[in-house]
């Protein structure tokens, strides 16, 4: 979810107490990463202190299990906007695509493929890029991205489009299933993800962060 310190509205700790309100029992906070700075996206000093109000919050909430976390940029060659000294110390990865999105086909798969191959990444964020009525995302080889995020234990976040919940279907044929997290920027809209299971026809063992498992 993306807090304030980044491109959300609200602030951490709003938004850890608005989940353990709605009976969550993990809330993952990853705001957007350094190169992303029309988002205001985390320099490494802002995210440790980031990481430093979260171990409070802990404290503070011990109903809720809180991740720490980023959603990182992946870079134009494919390298992540955070080396692995910095992710090391975070529970969750979610890594994006949000530059570049003219790359031809070849290009782009061989980007996300590279971060998904890192073994630094847990979740591809909206792997075709595109937002309904606004953007139309990029040209990438999904069957290729499902191949290797199955390889190396990597899911997809999934948005509410048609075409990534297509691919959410195929994914789960090759057993891999897909992350229903939210990217939530408000506590209002926090609870849209986990219904959208339904949409995809999904059994009750989709991963999600809230999932007992």
């Amino acid at each position: 979810m993306h807090t304030n310190w980044s491109d959300g509205t609200e602030s951490v700790e709003s938004m850890v107490e608005a989940a353990q309100a709605l009976g969550y029992e993990y809330v993952a906070i990853t705001d957007h990463s350094k190169s992303l700075k029309v988002a205001r996206g985390l320099s490494e000093t802002r995210l440790f202190k980031q990481l430093e109000i979260l171990r409070r919050l802990r404290d503070r909430f011990p109903g809720i299990h809180v991740l720490s976390g980023i959603e990182l940029e992946i870079l134009k060659d494919g390298n992540l906007d955070y080396p692995d000294t910095v992710l090391s110390h975070l529970d969750i990865v979610v890594a994006s695509v949000h530059s570049a999105f003219g790359q031809p086909e070849d290009v782009m798969t061989s980007r996300i493929v590279k971060a998904i191959q890192s073994g630094s990444v847990d979740i591809i964020a909206h792997p075709t890029g595109r937002v309904l009525g606004r953007r139309l995302g990029y040209d990438v080889d999904m069957d290729t991205v499902i191949q290797e995020a199955a390889r190396h234990n990597v899911a997809w976040r999934l948005t509410r489009t048609l075409k990534e919940w297509t691919w959410t279907l195929c994914g789960r044929e090759r057993q891999r299933k897909p992350a229903l997290t939210s990217s939530s920027t408000q506590t209002l809209i926090i609870r849209m993800s986990f219904v959208s299971c339904h949409t995809a026809w999904m059994s009750q063992d989709a991963h999600g962060l809230n999932s007992p498992t």
